[in-house]
């Protein structure tokens, strides 16, 4: 093989991976836009049910914890969700957290991680997330500031 003809194979290797790297980072920002959007303009009759599972040390789905389908538990984390704000995390050490999936009216589902910093901080800070056994696909992140979230999802049980 002449070495024009590798430098060509090369450079054709190269533009697929390039290509098939823009495509995922596209996909994850899109999927994104998506959950903020979700987070931010949903009304709680579009939820038929809430499961919270805990997470094993590997981040993988390890035991339900809770099913929540009545409206007024639904209408209240609703409320709660609908105030969350991009944020952009720096390596933050989380002490307590519950994986949930928003199931959907139209058939569609929401995964998301709740998650907890050390105290005294009460914010609850939200990975949008998609589980396929012990792989995490991450959308994006987002943050809940309001003090009344966290004693509301305390009461639930559903932060181990």
């Amino acid at each position: 093989m002449s070495l024009k003809r590798l430098i060509t194979w090369l450079l054709l290797i190269w533009g697929v991976c390039m290509l098939l790297g823009l495509s995922i980072v596209i996909y994850n920002g899109i999927a994104g836009i998506r959950y903020m959007n979700f987070a931010s303009s949903h009304k709680p009759e579009d939820i038929y049910k809430i499961e919270f599972y805990s997470l094993a040390n590997n981040s993988s789905v390890d035991a339900l914890i809770k099913t929540i389908d009545d409206y007024q538990t639904i209408e209240n984390m609703s409320g709660f969700l609908s105030e969350a704000v991009g944020y952009f995390p720096n390596h933050p050490n989380y002490r307590r957290e519950s994986y949930a999936v928003f199931y959907m009216n139209n058939g569609s589902k929401f995964e998301l991680v709740f998650q907890l910093m050390e105290e005294p901080n009460e914010t609850v800070y939200i990975e949008f997330v998609g589980k396929k056994g012990n792989l995490t696909s991450y959308y994006g992140n987002a943050m809940v500031e309001n003090k009344s979230f966290l004693p509301f999802l305390e009461s639930l049980g559903v932060l181990k």
